[in-house]
């Protein structure tokens, strides 16, 4: 008896240690995505100065237009990608009549108004009366947050590339603005 309540007790652990583990990833993710945002904000105000630069020195050519362009495309992707990261979703199926009790999207689908999901959720929560619901609770949050994980990191990862792609095409616009300005020496 008493080793199956250790169990029970580890079991327990070892799921709230994941859950947790889980909601600390996506808060990761979402400070690292502020990065990108700031990169891709400092692109932006590099972009424009170079695009003023080129406008008043009468630099304009086919191909300082394609960097440009190029430069503003990749920045405007990063920033849909960074969006799809942001933007709280999950598209896993639940199972027909569960009431989740950790996962918030399940909560706020307890009633319309807060009164009814208090009412609801006590109702739900008491009605738990064993170890398996408890477990069924937290197993079906981190279903669903891991889901969630996933879709942003991979709309972090492709926000990444693309920042990094628009940042190529400024360092190469950077560099044709300075050599036409005569900042820098042709070799």
């Amino acid at each position: 008896m008493e080793l199956n309540k250790d169990l029970d007790d580890l079991k327990s652990a070892f799921v709230i240690t994941v859950y947790d583990q889980i909601t600390r990833q996506i808060q990761q993710i979402d400070l690292k995505t502020s990065i990108i945002i700031s990169w891709d904000s400092v692109i932006a105000i590099m972009l424009g100065r170079e695009l003023g630069q080129m406008v008043s020195g009468s630099f304009v050519n086919p191909f300082t237009v394609i960097v440009a362009s190029l430069c503003a495309f990749f920045m405007a992707i990063s920033g849909i990608f960074i969006f799809w990261t942001l933007k709280p979703r999950a598209k896993v199926t639940r199972r027909q009549g569960f009431t989740g009790l950790l996962y918030t999207g399940d909560i706020l689908k307890l009633g319309h108004r807060p009164g009814e999901r208090v009412s609801a959720y006590m109702n739900a929560l008491l009605s738990i009366r064993d170890p398996e619901g408890v477990y069924e609770q937290f197993i079906n949050s981190i279903v669903l947050i891991s889901d969630i994980m996933r879709r942003k990191n991979r709309s972090f990862m492709q926000a990444l590339a693309f920042t990094a792609f628009s940042f190529g095409f400024l360092v190469v616009l950077i560099g044709m603005v300075a050599i036409k300005h005569g900042l820098l020496k042709e070799p």
